[in-house]
């Protein structure tokens, strides 16, 4: 680990994207006198991996930078490099003798390398990792579903890491933030806050696990993300889902750090650069004026596989939302105090904080175009599977 980064330092885990000017804008962000909370670490994964991680292999970018240069670079910094290895099931494999070698190939490299850590979901994975390379950081990743102070208490009791990333669809429970520092001191927390995902999902635990099989060593799974399919056409169904969804915006994380988390995450392996900094440059500052959406959903509901099935080119379906007028409504601020239903997995619709702040939210013009598209994909993808089942 860095001596610049240690456990307990305030900032931002920010993606990389793979491109040198990235890690030269970091360098500028973190001597910027108006950064507020510096980059602390970068992580990304490599186009492959051997236990893969949460993005498809079509989505990422392409590594052109030596994983030693990568490190050399950002250690000069005082930035810390993490892999992403957070596959939230590998099918078995990891008890043959095949994948325990090639780990324990992979793990030397890496560290041979300068990497700092690793970001994970498996407790054998983690034990193993712990016997091979000891001093190799870990970091327990968002699938694990970290979401309540049980959760985190049997966590720790099970496997030993250096950071809990806490369950996304809990970011905006400040409370709970609050009691999990109580109960654990010690415990060094992250939170995800540019998460776009329909608060409490039912579909993430089965997309995240999709994802990773795609970009594990070997061939690429085919397919349609049928996940993405579905999540698209109910969120397009109800704009409330802009505002429930759990992220924090950049004038929130300051709260989050005063609730007891040490590390805010921002997720965007996939963005181009300057959408990466621009995401980047808003958090470090702890404040935007604009349009804030494309912070968190960032594929505007469009994907290269629909667009051949479909037979046309699919244009960005995004909304707009008014970061200012936010601001003013003191949106985040009432998820700080009031400890709305929501932030306790409860159902939404009794407190309406959302609903009063929808005056923020510019539907898309094409929302109804995206969904019919969406429904004719979603059915196209049965249909497949009813041929096979017939054949």
């Amino acid at each position: 680990m860095t001596e610049q980064c240690k456990l307990d330092s305030i900032g931002l885990n920010v993606p990389f994207n793979h491109d040198p000017q990235t890690l030269d804008a970091l360098v500028a962000i973190n001597a910027d006198p108006q950064t507020r909370f510096p980059v602390r670490q970068i992580y990304f994964s490599e186009s492959t991996s051997l236990t893969g991680n949460g993005r498809l292999l079509r989505s990422l970018p392409k590594g052109c930078i030596p994983l030693p240069e990568i490190c050399a670079k950002a250690h000069s910094a005082g930035i810390e490099v993490f892999l992403v290895w957070n596959a939230p099931s590998l099918g078995g494999c990891e008890w043959t003798r095949e994948f325990q070698s090639r780990l324990v190939v992979e793990i030397k490299r890496i560290v041979n390398a300068g990497v700092d850590g690793i970001i994970l979901t498996l407790p054998f994975l983690s034990n193993c990792i712990r016997e091979i390379a000891p001093s190799l950081s870990q970091s327990v990743s968002v699938n694990a579903r970290i979401d309540s102070v049980a959760m985190l208490g049997e966590v720790l009791a099970l496997w030993a890491a250096d950071r809990y990333y806490i369950h996304p669809a809990r970011s905006r429970s400040f409370s709970l933030i609050r009691s999990m520092k109580r109960a654990f001191p010690k415990a060094h927390l992250v939170a995800l806050v540019n998460e776009s995902c329909i608060l409490d999902c039912p579909m993430q635990p089965f997309h995240q696990d999709y994802l990773a099989q795609t970009t594990r060593l070997g061939p690429e799974l085919g397919g349609i993300d049928y996940h993405h399919v579905l999540c698209g056409i109910h969120k397009l169904s109800n704009d409330l889902h802009v505002l429930r969804s759990p992220w924090v915006s950049p004038e929130g994380i300051q709260y989050l750090f005063e609730a007891g988390v040490s590390r805010v995450k921002l997720a965007g392996r996939t963005l181009d650069t300057v959408s990466l900094l621009n995401l980047i440059c808003a958090y470090a500052y702890g404040s935007f004026d604009g349009d804030i959406w494309p912070f968190f959903e960032k594929s505007g509901l469009t994907s290269p596989e629909w667009d051949d099935l479909l037979g046309k080119r699919m244009e960005p379906c995004r909304y707009r939302v008014d970061n200012q007028m936010l601001v003013k409504k003191r949106f985040m601020e009432y998820f700080v105090k009031s400890n709305p239903p929501c932030t306790d997995g409860l159902p939404c619709g009794v407190c309406l904080h959302c609903h009063d702040a929808l005056i923020a939210v510019t539907p898309p013009k094409n929302k109804q175009e995206r969904i019919a598209d969406l429904v004719i994909v979603k059915k196209a993808v049965e249909n497949r599977f009813l041929e096979f089942t017939k054949a």
